[in-house]
C-alpha cells in the first residue's frame, strides 16, 4: 500500500502537543485547525479548518486548498480553485505558517527495501569471502618472542605510592614523632 507522510520541516513554528508529522493513506484525509484528520494549531490562527484535503486519485496522492490559502514549494498562487494538484517526493506544501514536506512510500519502494534487509547480495558475500581469504590463519600468527605472562601481568601492578590500600593502612599507623626542623639545621641531617 502506497502512503504519503507529511512532515513539518520548520519545527520552530510548531507548539507543544502538535504533531509533527501525519501519514495518510489512500483513503486520504484533511489538514486544518478544528475536525480536520491531521489537527495543525498555529500561533497566527492563519490554518483554516479544514484548510487542505489529501487526496488519493488516479494512482497518485494530490493536494486539494479547501481554505484558498495553501501554497505548493514556492509559488505564489494558492492552489484555489485549480483541479487537484499531484504531490511528488520532496514537495513543499505551505499551510499557514507550516512548510510541510512530502514523503511518499509506495509498495515498489517499500519491497525494495525490505528485500535489501532480506535478501543476501552476492557481492557482499564474495567480499566477504575475499576478506577471509586475505587474513592469516591461527597457525600462522607468530607471538612476540620477548613477552612473557608475567611481563603483561606486571603492567597491572600498582605503581609504588598509589596503592590506595597501602595509603589506608598508613593512615591506622600512629605518625612518628615529628622533629624540631631547627634542630636538623644546627647538628645537620
Amino acid at each position: 500500500m502506497s502512503t504519503l507522510t507529511l512532515h513539518v520541516s520548520n519545527i520552530e513554528q510548531l507548539p507543544h502537543g502538535v504533531s509533527r508529522q501525519h501519514r495518510f493513506g489512500r483513503s486520504g484525509g484533511t489538514l486544518g485547525s478544528q475536525g480536520a484528520d491531521w489537527l495543525l494549531i498555529d500561533r497566527s490562527l492563519k490554518v483554516q479548518p479544514i484548510h487542505c484535503e489529501i487526496r488519493w486519485t488516479d494512482g497518485g496522492y494530490c493536494a486539494i486548498d479547501r481554505s484558498g490559502h495553501t501554497y505548493l514549494n514556492d509559488g505564489t498562487r494558492c492552489l484555489g480553485i485549480r483541479p487537484p494538484m499531484r504531490l511528488k517526493d520532496g514537495d513543499i506544501l505551505r499551510v499557514g505558517a507550516y512548510r510541510l514536506r512530502v514523503d511518499l512510500q509506495t509498495e515498489q519502494a517499500i519491497r525494495r527495501s525490505l528485500e535489501e534487509v532480506f535478501v543476501p547480495r552476492q557481492d557482499v558475500h564474495e567480499a566477504l569471502e575475499a576478506s577471509a581469504s586475505t587474513r592469516p590463519r591461527d597457525n600462522a600468527i607468530n607471538p612476540l618472542p620477548h613477552l612473557t605472562a608475567t611481563d603483561v601481568c606486571s603492567a597491572f601492578d600498582p605503581l609504588p605510592g598509589h596503592d590506595p590500600l597501602a595509603a589506608l593502612d598508613a593512615r591506622s599507623q600512629p605518625c612518628p614523632a615529628k622533629q624540631n626542623p631547627l634542630q636538623d639545621l644546627i647538628t645537620g641531617p
